[in-house]
Parts: C-alpha cells; sequence; structure tokens
C-alpha cells in the first residue's frame, strides 16, 4: 500500500459495499424475548413478507437480500450457546456478562450496496455516529409492528442482580413456598439481599397484572441499552477512535 492509498483510508475516501447497524433492546424478561421473536415472525408472515426463523431465538426478514435484511435474535441464548474464555476474563467477568444480556434483544440492520449508493452512504467519509442513529431508527420505525406481547413487570435494577436472586425473586412472585425449596440460612441470606431493594421475600408477592405491550412500545430509543463498561475495558467490544 503506498502512501497516497494510506491517506484515503485516513480520511475515509473508500467505498463501502455492506454496513451493520447494530442495537441492543432491554425487555424484562427472556421470556419476552421469546414471545418478542415470536410475534414479529407472526406479523411479517401476516403481511406476506420475506420471513425466516430458527424457533423463538432469531427471526429475519429479507434474510438473504442483496439490498438491505434485518435480524432480531436472543443475545442470551447466543451467549449461553458458546463457552465464555474464563480463563482470559475470570469468572466474575463472565458471569457480569451473561446477567448482561438477559432480557436482551439484539437488533442488526444490514445495509448493501444498492441501499449505500440509493442513501449516498456509500463512501466512508459520509458516514457518523448522527447519521448511523437516524437511519436505525428509521429501520425501527418502517417495521410498523402492530403486535402485542404479554409482560410481567420486574424491579427497577433487576437485569443486574446476581443469578441467585433473580431465581429466588421468580419463585416468590410466582407464589412458590420458599420455606420448601431453601434451606434457612440460604433463605435468611437471600431475604436480606432482596431487602437493599425494598422486597421482602417473607410477606406475600404484590399482585402484578400482567399486561398487553405493543412491540413498537418495546423498541424504542428508551429501552436500547449500552455496552457496559467493563466489556469495554477489555477489549471485548471495537470501538474506533472517530468515525
Amino acid at each position: 500500500m503506498n502512501r497516497f492509498d494510506q491517506h484515503a483510508i485516513d480520511i475515509g475516501q473508500y467505498s463501502l459495499s455492506r454496513v451493520d447497524l447494530a442495537v441492543n433492546f432491554r425487555l424484562p424478561s427472556d421470556e419476552v424475548v421469546a414471545t418478542a421473536i415470536r410475534e414479529m415472525e407472526f406479523h411479517w408472515r401476516e403481511k406476506n413478507l420475506n420471513v425466516s426463523n430458527y424457533g423463538a431465538e432469531t427471526v429475519y426478514l429479507n434474510q438473504y437480500s442483496k439490498v438491505s435484511s434485518a435480524k432480531f435474535y436472543n443475545k442470551r441464548r447466543e451467549i449461553s450457546a458458546r463457552p465464555l474464555p474464563e480463563s482470559l476474563l475470570g469468572q466474575d467477568k463472565c458471569e457480569k456478562l451473561r446477567s448482561y444480556t438477559e432480557g436482551l434483544l439484539r437488533t442488526e440492520f444490514v445495509l448493501r450496496s444498492p441501499a449505500l449508493k440509493k442513501l449516498g452512504l456509500n463512501v466512508a467519509s459520509e458516514w457518523t455516529i448522527k447519521i448511523a442513529n437516524e437511519i436505525t431508527k428509521e429501520k425501527m420505525s418502517s417495521l410498523a409492528l402492530t403486535r402485542s406481547v404479554r409482560c410481567n413487570p420486574v424491579p427497577t435494577g433487576y437485569h443486574s442482580w446476581k443469578p441467585e436472586l433473580k431465581q429466588i425473586y421468580r419463585l416468590w412472585s410466582q407464589g412458590n413456598m420458599l420455606t420448601a425449596i431453601y434451606e434457612t440460612k440460604t433463605l435468611q441470606r437471600r431475604r436480606k439481599s432482596l431487602m437493599e431493594f425494598g422486597i421482602d421475600i417473607r410477606n406475600p408477592p404484590v399482585d402484578h397484572r400482567i399486561s398487553l405491550v405493543p412491540l413498537n412500545l418495546l423498541l424504542t430509543p428508551g429501552n436500547m441499552t449500552r455496552v457496559p463498561r467493563f466489556a469495554k475495558r477489555l477489549g471485548l467490544i471495537y470501538k474506533p477512535l472517530r468515525v
């Protein structure tokens, strides 16, 4: 590569044949993620669109299109299906990564050459973070999702809890007899931890009514989630210095 080619790369004067836009949406639980994926599939099939799916884990719109496509999948299941490098990250960081992906719906839009040329964005220097965000929002709006999913509310901060607290909270909220499941000392420790979040599992659970929530209200900018700081610090995600 000569210095002229290097300079062209440095200033973004090169053609793009593909751009991937990705965003994570935080939903109430993994169960809601699976339901949302199914409802998106049914919605697009009703409209006779080109849709394909892999169970309740992944759904594609125009999967093999040479113009543009969309993919929605359960990030938690993807992470769980592949062993994490505990020897590199450590068990604690791996567990944090697994916890982060709970209730996470990963969304990816692929724009290929025809779509990029139509948008006038087939040269790297034309792209900015603002433009990427705007196109992502436009893509989400164009999906026009009208179906709803059943949501059972979870406490604020639930997704950052340790797995053992999530487990006992679920069992308690479903009306299970915890004394028949846990030893007394374990139950006391879990109760003490949950009390910090204002939840006393010694009392009967509040009757939270399961509500129907439109998909387009779940998949909004307010439900987008950032990449955890430790993932950036450990180099698990590449972030360019500039775009």
